[in-house]
């Protein structure tokens, strides 16, 4: 079983999406000052 688990790519994938999901919150906070606009 090669490759089972963590491979490079899944690892950059997550990464990728890691950074996206953290700067779409920051954008969100910074244009309406809240985390989840609408929730808090």
């Amino acid at each position: 079983m090669k490759n089972f688990g963590w491979t490079r790519e899944a690892e950059r994938l997550n990464g990728l999406l890691a950074m996206l999901g953290i700067m779409a919150a920051m954008g969100s906070y910074a244009l309406t000052g809240q985390v989840i606009p609408g929730v808090w």
